[in-house]
């Protein structure tokens, strides 16, 4: 994926959200796990 440039230094919006829509295809599909955090995640007396 070749990014989108805003003059010559900042990658656009445009570029982030192709980014953030890919991840979350891949999150439905099962494809990545998405760790809980905070008080989402409990973690084991040890």
């Amino acid at each position: 994926m070749e990014p989108n440039y805003v003059g010559d230094l900042i990658p656009s919006i445009a570029s982030y959200q192709k980014i953030i829509d890919k991840y979350e295809r891949g999150l439905k599909k099962g494809e990545f796990y998405d760790e809980p955090t905070g008080e989402d995640l409990i973690y084991p007396d040890w």
